[in-house]
């Protein structure tokens, strides 16, 4: 769990945090997001979740800050550099109970400030280099 503070948690705080509270765009905080993708696939390895063949509370912590990402959610990472990394993902989704989990994250994507995440988050980066 101390993991999960100090590493996906750390996602949430550079690629969502921007978008919910208009905090600014943090690029060190952003690079290290980067890195703990590349740190996630690497340990997911062989396994099919984060602590073997069956997902775990670790599993359920860390897909909140990953899952996010996803297209279907905010869309604001392309996972296709991270093969091992979309697999679990994809493992998450099929779990029971995952659709009616996320319903009310749905209906709140849906409110027309966090629509089209991808192009705000974008435009957030571009006006943090200005």
């Amino acid at each position: 769990l101390h993991w999960h503070h100090g590493n996906t948690r750390q996602l949430s705080m550079a690629l969502v945090r921007p978008l919910l509270v208009d905090a600014p765009y943090d690029a060190a905080l952003a690079a290290k997001a980067d890195r703990i993708l590349m740190d996630l696939e690497a340990y997911l390895g062989s396994k099919k979740f984060l602590c073997g063949e069956g997902p775990t509370v670790a599993d359920l912590l860390a897909y909140g800050d990953v899952g996010q990402l996803q297209p279907q959610f905010l869309d604001l990472v392309d996972f296709s550099a991270y093969p091992k990394l979309q697999a679990w993902l994809s493992r998450m989704v099929a779990l029971p109970g995952h659709d009616e989990a996320h319903e009310g994250f749905v209906k709140f994507l849906g409110h027309p400030k966090y629509r089209d995440s991808r192009a705000k988050y974008d435009q957030i980066v571009r006006a943090s280099k200005l």
